[in-house]
């Protein structure tokens, strides 16, 4: 198959009206955009204590093979929003320096900078390592390290794209390179964050059939 390229356009100017924080996200945006390290992407901040809008910015392309333009109104599959909460809690581990890890660490024929910025080269929707859907939710260590063992389908650091199967277990294998877990990266963001209840990453013992 071959990879395409979405369509090089002028992008338009920056809009006068937009706030200050908004300018300085969406210009960075753009030229991420421009290099091709970012296809599309929404990005808002909102103030915590008040819950106004300080930044609201879209820009880029939805897909690959069908780009069309990113706007406020774009949806996306929600399943998007938890790889956020992985990403944080793998970069937590890393910034705390408790453990053997760090974003130059090699997973998967690529480093966990590239793994985190969707450029690892690893686009299969389903790896070849993985052999039934019993077996994808419910042996996550043993497909870890065949998926540290998979080499990426093109050249790390050249394409953004990713497949989310591979995203989480490669992030899970960098978890257990530096002595810790998925889960464990996990429950300590959400007891930083003075947030009750931690919710377990792993699929409950005998998942689906």
């Amino acid at each position: 198959a071959r990879l395409l390229s979405p369509p090089r356009t002028s992008p338009p100017p920056l809009s006068p009206s937009l706030s200050p924080l908004s300018r300085r996200l969406e210009s960075l945006l753009r030229s991420h955009h421009a290099a091709g390290q970012i296809l599309g992407a929404q990005l808002v901040v909102l103030d915590a204590v008040r819950g106004a809008t300080l930044a609201d910015v879209s820009l880029g392309h939805t897909s690959w093979l069908e780009p069309h333009a990113v706007e406020a109104s774009t949806r996306f599959h929600v399943g998007e929003i938890s790889k956020l909460l992985l990403a944080v809690s793998v970069l937590r581990h890393v910034e705390a320096g408790s453990g053997a890890i760090g974003l130059g660490t090699v997973v998967g024929g690529a480093t966990l900078e590239h793994v985190l910025s969707h450029t690892s080269g690893h686009l299969l929707a389903i790896p070849p390592y993985v052999r039934s859907f019993g077996e994808l939710c419910a042996e996550l260590p043993r497909l870890a390290r065949c998926a540290d063992a998979d080499p990426p389908l093109v050249r790390c650091g050249t394409l953004q794209a990713y497949s989310h199967v591979s995203y989480g277990h490669l992030l899970a294998r960098a978890c257990e390179l530096g002595g810790t877990s998925v889960d464990e990266a996990h429950d300590d963001m959400m007891a930083a964050a003075g947030l009750p209840g931690a919710v377990s990453l792993r699929a409950p013992a005998g998942g689906p059939p």
